[in-house]
């Protein structure tokens, strides 16, 4: 998987647990609401400002954004090694 496909991953499922819809973000955000899908479809990855109000509007900062990305990284690497 992806850094793409990755983040995409971890901005949609804390999306969902907070209950707001696409349009919603992208409007914290300030891009449209395709663009938030095509982040949210790991078709393209966030500038660095629009990365800072995509935290915001998740109720993120961006450390904890980081480690969450590690941590599937993590979990992607042991998933292929126990595959081999």
């Amino acid at each position: 998987m992806s850094i793409n496909e990755s983040f995409s991953k971890i901005i949609k499922e804390r999306r969902k647990q907070l209950h707001l819809t696409q349009e919603h973000v992208a409007g914290e955000c300030s891009i449209s609401t395709r663009a938030y899908q095509e982040l949210e479809n790991g078709n393209s990855l966030p500038s660095l400002d629009t990365l800072i109000y995509l935290a915001h509007a998740l109720s993120l900062d961006l450390d904890t954004l980081a480690q969450e990305l590690r941590a599937e990284k993590l979990r992607q690497a042991q998933q292929e090694e126990a595959t081999v």
